[in-house]
């Protein structure tokens, strides 16, 4: 552990007392809040997982596989396997008109925790969206939805370590406990894609407008 009279690591020639000491205790602090979330989270999310992998369910799983795979390309499909695992059990409209996670609900309603119920309602509004990053602070990261241009705050700050102000990435993010986090896989995009996608989503909603 680095002690509190040693030079900081960042190279400044200070003490890391007097330098970066009260940064990481923030980030450190908001990435212990982050990992109860993401848990209890994970936890929720592999009994729903369970659920739906039922023999009666393994029709839907082919035609949801059938939808989201549209190249024939298994290196690129590999990379988007967790999202398509979300996408089954949050997007994909089943033969009786509901998803997965309401399928899951109304058979275990009487078996979940306040909190369960809770997690269920907010990945029921979540989604699969365009971001970018409009501020970076010490304990979180402000993320504006490219389509929306509504903006959320994250804590999930290890995970973006990387990013910066007018980065963009694909993302799903859901509220745990007041918590905002990331889950499936966060994918760095250029403008230019983010550009492309956006424009593409918006030209087709403008599509149904004009009906």
């Amino acid at each position: 552990m680095l002690g509190r009279n040693e030079l900081c690591p960042c190279g400044s020639g200070r003490k890391y007392k007097k330098c970066c000491l009260n940064k990481d205790v923030v980030s450190e602090r908001a990435s212990r809040k982050v990992s109860l979330s993401q848990k209890q989270y994970s936890e929720l999310y592999t009994k729903i997982q369970q659920f739906a992998k039922q023999d009666k369910y393994q029709d839907e799983y082919e035609k949801a596989k059938e939808m989201f795979y549209i190249v024939e390309d298994e290196a690129i499909n590999t990379k988007f396997e967790r999202f398509f695992n979300t996408y089954f059990i949050q997007d994909h409209i089943m033969e009786n008109k509901k998803v997965m996670t309401v399928e899951f609900y109304e058979n275990n309603r009487d078996n979940l925790t306040t909190r369960d119920v809770e997690i269920l309602r907010n990945l029921f509004e979540s989604y699969v969206g365009i971001y970018e990053v409009t501020e970076v602070k010490d304990d979180k990261i402000l993320l504006k939805d490219c389509l929306t241009d509504k903006e959320v705050y994250t804590e999930d700050v290890n995970l973006l370590k990387d990013f910066k102000v007018g980065s963009s990435m694909i993302a799903r993010i859901v509220t745990v406990d007041d918590i905002s986090i990331l889950i499936d896989v966060t994918i760095s995009i250029s403008d230019a894609v983010k550009d492309v996608i956006c424009n593409d989503i918006k030209h087709l909603f403008g599509q149904y407008e004009d009906l």
